[in-house]
């Protein structure tokens, strides 16, 4: 397994999550105010550490898991405002329904799955690197 093809397969990954998280932000940003300690969106670092959603991804070996490897997220508000479970519930699956588009964009052809493990979400599939 060649490294630099795991970053160029983990870059797209980043992407489709980045525009996931934009097309969110410009959907519910204003919906609930900001935790204070994190910037506007796009004044971050990374997407994840800035604007009202912090979509992180990271690939997980699954042990211990039905569905073994993948990559898993959660879809957090990073806001101290009360966010009632309705609204929670419809902006991830609004989440979820974007990523869904970006990561058959990024990687056409590939079965790439997204489900519910416990308290998160797991990407599994086609994860090769060819």
């Amino acid at each position: 397994m060649s490294l630099a093809k795991v970053e160029v397969w983990e870059a797209k990954l980043r992407e489709a999550f980045d525009q996931a998280d934009a097309e969110l932000e410009k959907r519910h940003g204003a919906r609930f105010s900001r935790k204070p300690h994190r910037p506007a969106h796009g004044e971050g670092s990374t997407r994840d550490a800035d604007g009202l959603f912090d979509l992180s991804v990271g690939y997980t070996a699954g042990f211990g898991s039905p569905h073994g490897e993948g990559y898993v997220f959660r879809v957090r508000l990073a806001t101290f405002d009360p966010v009632p479970d309705e609204a929670r519930a419809a902006i991830e699956a609004e989440a979820l329904d974007l990523l869904r588009e970006r990561l058959a964009a990024a990687f056409p052809g590939r079965d790439l799955r997204i489900l519910r493990e416990g308290d998160q979400y797991k990407i599994i599939g086609n994860l090769g690197l060819d």
